[in-house]
């Protein structure tokens, strides 16, 4: 009774017949137990059931419940049908109870049965496990071939989406590429503008709309053999990929410059698609498998390996086209080195006959970006977040309304609130922007450090509207931070040496090394203080990485036109200072 119990609630989990056929078998059960005159071959029978039972219990056949449901359908039926025997036996008066030939061939048919099923049950079990014995080999190879993928690609390395654009925002920039992509024609989008104009902000939004999008409707995941990007055969987008370059991130070095370079992007791209379902995945392991220098080829080659790695496995997938839209988004594009012949393999994007992918880049259009997009045939499609735009206007005062409501709400009094609203802040803060949301985000969080007159009015006074206004917001910023406190002189170059640090360090730095590395002068304030005064120009991550807000803040403290001598940043001087000061820290430790 214990092993056929154990089966049955097991199997109740994923038969309603189960739980049905229990309570049976403990009828036939009780009325074995009250009749001490059963003959030997009907209680024979119950020991043929029970033991077909013990070989449905075991370890292996319990782990392929789902492939042999019609075997345990057939041992159900024929469970009732003896417990169906047992109960007219029972029935029946002593007399009646004597096995006679009909009876006695109708006890040996069902035990027969029985013995088949268990027969067969351990001939299904067998192939099943060899069956997935096989699958496990066939897995184990498709895992060894994604993982020299893998370390072809940046996968490991790859960055975050930065933060995403304020709700209400960039509406018909979203709508634009949303309807761009359910064209499903299997091109390129070129998100083009020039620094500060929100770019990455907006590719942000998406990888978060489609990732949510894409969670939201899926039901099973583990079923369909789909990660959490992905979502079930629907029309609709997935996010397939995003590829974020950042080149104060950058790793590869080339005489005193850091680089990033897109010579793994395609390696990246077919290694996150492999995430997206078994089939991808088992094809494009098949490709590393057959052509193994696939995974890393030169610059040069990126067509064939385009062609290799993503079109020719994506095109033998049977279904993909009746899904969802699958969107690889790749955010800076000008924040590394590209060949011209990945280049043009961006431009083109997948092909008319994969329809189903979608690609969107991202990038300032630089003279060989433009050059190179320009040029494709058929001609890729274009999104020019134009600063001097109505909507990007309206977008920005959208923004830095919010941003001060916020403000006033944390301001202890009324004061504040009633200045900004005499002096028409918002609209005229929203002027002097030039459609630039980083200039909108610099300045709120310059505010928002010290809401008070003297701040708001150093950014309102502006005769007139600069040609650049990113350097004209660096630099009021700067003297504003320095004019508030007594000794600004001092004070300018202690604020030099932490910025020069930062840009000189190259990468984003962790507070701790930043305490460690950065010199406090003698009678000077502690470097993590003076670091706390810039909070409108640099930031501190979750992580506790220093990184500025917008790149162009450390593009601005080297150019020595731009930001004058004060704060002019000499990389070769300041990483040779780092260097020494490594030396003198962190050398005496070995």
């Amino acid at each position: 009774m214990v092993t056929v119990k154990k089966v049955l609630d097991v199997l109740a989990e994923i038969h309603p017949i189960a739980k049905l056929v229990w309570g049976i078998v403990s009828i036939g059960v009780q009325i074995l137990k009250k009749q001490k005159d059963t003959s030997e071959q009907v209680a024979e029978l119950y020991d043929v059931m029970v033991s077909t039972y013990r070989e449905a219990s075991k370890p292996d056949v319990l782990r392929t419940l789902t492939s042999l449901a019609s075997d345990y359908e057939a041992l159900f039926q024929q469970t009732i049908s003896c417990i169906q025997f047992l109960e007219g036996y029972a029935q029946q008066c002593f007399l009646g109870r004597l096995i006679d030939t009909k009876t006695s061939d109708k006890v040996k048919r069902i035990r027969e049965r029985f013995q088949k099923l268990e027969n067969n049950l351990h001939l299904r079990v067998t192939e099943e496990v060899a069956r997935m014995s096989i699958e496990a080999k066939k897995q184990d190879e498709i895992e060894k071939y994604i993982k020299k993928l893998e370390a072809a690609s940046d996968s490991s390395d790859k960055l975050c989406p930065k933060s995403t654009c304020m709700k209400g925002t960039r509406v018909q920039a979203i709508g634009v590429i949303e309807n761009w992509i359910d064209g499903r024609n299997g091109g390129t989008l070129w998100c083009r503008g020039m620094a500060g104009t929100g770019k990455s902000s907006l590719m942000a939004t998406l990888h978060e709309r489609f990732t949510i999008r894409a969670s939201g409707r899926l039901v099973n995941e583990d079923a369909v053999g789909l990660d959490k990007r992905a979502c079930a055969a629907t029309r609709g987008a997935c996010l397939a990929a995003f590829i974020r370059y950042d080149r104060s991130t950058a790793r590869s070095t080339t005489a005193d410059k850091l680089i990033y370079t897109t010579d793994t992007l395609i390696p990246t791209i077919a290694h996150s698609l492999c995430g997206m379902n078994p089939d991808i995945r088992a094809a494009i392991a098949d490709v590393v498998k057959d052509n193994p220098s696939a995974a890393k080829m030169s610059p040069s080659s990126a067509e064939e390996q385009f062609r290799l790695l993503l079109q020719q496995p994506l095109t033998g997938i049977r279904g993909l086209e009746n899904g969802p839209s699958l969107v690889i988004i790749i955010d800076g594009l000008d924040e590394c080195e590209t060949s011209k012949e990945m280049l043009s393999v961006l431009a083109k994007g997948f092909g008319p006959d994969l329809p189903f992918m979608r690609l969107i880049v991202s990038s300032r259009p630089l003279g060989y970006i433009v050059d190179a997009f320009k040029a494709a045939v058929p001609p890729i499609t274009e999104l020019d977040l134009d600063p001097s735009s109505e909507e990007a206007d309206q977008d920005i005062r959208f923004y830095i309304d919010a941003r001060f409501r916020d403000i006033y709400k944390m301001s202890p009094s009324t004061g504040f609130q009633s200045l900004c609203e005499k002096l028409r802040a918002v609209g005229n803060l929203t002027n002097q922007t030039q459609g630039l949301f980083i200039w909108a985000v610099t300045i709120c969080n310059f505010i928002a450090e010290l809401p008070c007159e003297s701040r708001l009015r150093k950014l309102l006074n502006t005769q007139k509207v600069a040609i650049d206004p990113l350097t004209t917001l660096y630099r009021k910023a700067l003297d504003a931070i320095v004019s508030e406190n007594t000794d600004s002189m001092d004070l300018k170059k202690y604020i030099h040496d932490v910025l020069a640090f930062l840009v000189a360090f190259r990468i984003p730095v962790h507070v701790q090394t930043f305490d460690e590395l950065v010199a406090r002068e003698p009678d000077g304030p502690e470097p993590s203080y003076v670091l706390k005064m810039l909070g409108s120009v640099v930031q501190i991550s979750g992580e506790n990485m220093i990184q500025p807000v917008h790149r162009s803040f450390f593009d601005f403290l080297q150019d020595e036109e731009k930001c004058g001598a004060i704060w002019y940043v000499n990389i070769m001087q300041e990483q040779s200072a780092i260097m020494s000061r490594m030396v003198a820290i962190w050398g005496n430790d070995h």
